[in-house]
């Protein structure tokens, strides 16, 4: 039995959609220097062959006393029996379906992606708290890997690539300082070489119009380019930005608040392009968005998710219809009517809340860093 604290990535056999491989632990969650605060490490590889019916564990495990992660996994292609792991201690590699594993390089990987059209190059980029994430480069199918670049002053990078132009491999580093943008950089040239591109624009903040210097970078980073425009890319940290002409110039395509932009909920974890539709995916801290005109609106699909991480619930002593909770990254939720509706009452991260014993008009919430909210008319 695995307990599961939360899920890293997926994998699925591009021959078999009954296979599936999940990294357990929450790689955003834990071992960043920056921890959320509560244990997320993995407890290794878990493996189905059944759709999900059941599970069963690989020869890549741990104990969560380790305090490993698993942060991306890759199935080859052209013979599944192939899996490699990028791990926070090092990337591994299994020829026989996940059984057995060998290291092909150490380190603390926090990114992989493969190229396109060939699946003998893998790009993985490694985490640094304190600077200079690297990207590294496998040419043989993860079996050996090379330091191509680095970033000495960023803590992590973000990789896409896209089939429009196979050879092209771009990146969004987070700065280990302040974790707002560090820089947008791109190779044509399957990694020999990157060219940061120009923008004096903090696209991993909470502004708008691109101010600021800080952001959430070692917790909420995105990127992904159009597979029929190598010029057109996305980036996301708080919100999301877009360009059209390769970085010389970059729009707000969402903003958490709605500022200047259509609302997408705040904290960007990745994006991916439908491989046939043209539809922009958009993962974050409250489910999902999509576009369907190449970020220029969006719509929340989050609706029916049972996702939502409660830190506290209330129920009051009066009335036991009424219930007050807070959740991570959601705000603070009160139904009076049993659950049939919900109302946000608080915004940002909801904490522990409760309802007075004797009068439930008196209601409570909170928020991080001891914040603290009284209501004496019921959340009104």
């Amino acid at each position: 039995i695995v307990p599961v604290l939360g899920v890293s990535d997926i994998a699925i056999s591009p021959k078999d959609d009954k296979l599936i491989y999940v990294a357990t632990g929450d790689v955003n969650a834990a071992g960043d220097g920056n921890s959320l605060g509560y244990p997320a490490f993995t407890y290794g590889l878990i493996k189905s062959t059944d759709g999900g019916s059941t599970w069963n564990t690989t020869g890549l495990m741990f104990d969560v006393s380790q305090q490993s992660l698993i942060s991306r996994l890759f199935i080859d292609p052209t013979n599944t029996d192939i899996i490699v792991a990028a791990t926070y201690s090092g990337i591994r590699r299994s020829t026989d379906g996940g059984a057995t594993w060998r290291m092909s390089v150490n380190g603390q990987f926090r990114d992989m992606i493969a190229h396109p059209t060939n699946s003998n190059i893998l790009y993985a980029s490694t985490w640094a708290p304190v600077g200079g994430s690297a990207v590294f480069r496998s040419t043989d199918n993860g079996v050996t890997w090379e330091n191509m670049f680095s970033v000495s002053s960023a803590n992590r990078i973000r990789l896409s690539v896209t089939k429009a132009t196979p050879n092209v491999v771009a990146l969004v580093a987070s700065n280990a300082q302040t974790n707002g943008l560090d820089g947008v950089y791109k190779s044509t040239d399957a990694a020999e070489s990157f060219l940061e591109l120009p923008t004096s624009l903090n696209l991993l903040g909470w502004s708008s119009n691109g101010g600021g210097t800080g952001g959430q970078g070692f917790y909420d980073l995105a990127m992904e380019i159009s597979p029929t425009n190598a010029n057109v890319m996305y980036v996301g940290g708080v919100n999301i930005w877009r360009t059209t002409n390769n970085g010389q110039s970059w729009l707000l395509s969402a903003h958490w608040t709605g500022s200047g932009a259509p609302w997408v909920h705040a904290d960007q974890h990745f994006f991916k392009f439908h491989p046939t539709t043209g539809v922009l995916y958009a993962t974050h801290d409250g489910g999902i968005a999509r576009s369907t005109d190449q970020g220029i609106s969006w719509r929340d699909i989050s609706n029916g998710l049972k996702i939502q991480q409660q830190y506290g619930l209330a129920t009051s002593n009066i009335n036991p219809s009424i219930t007050i909770s807070g959740s991570q990254d959601n705000g603070t939720s009160l139904t009076k009517n049993n659950g049939s509706t919900y109302v946000r009452t608080l915004g940002g991260d909801g904490m522990m809340a409760a309802i007075d014993y004797i009068d439930p008009q008196i209601m409570y919430a909170s928020q991080y860093n001891g914040q603290f909210y009284r209501s004496t008319n019921q959340g009104n």
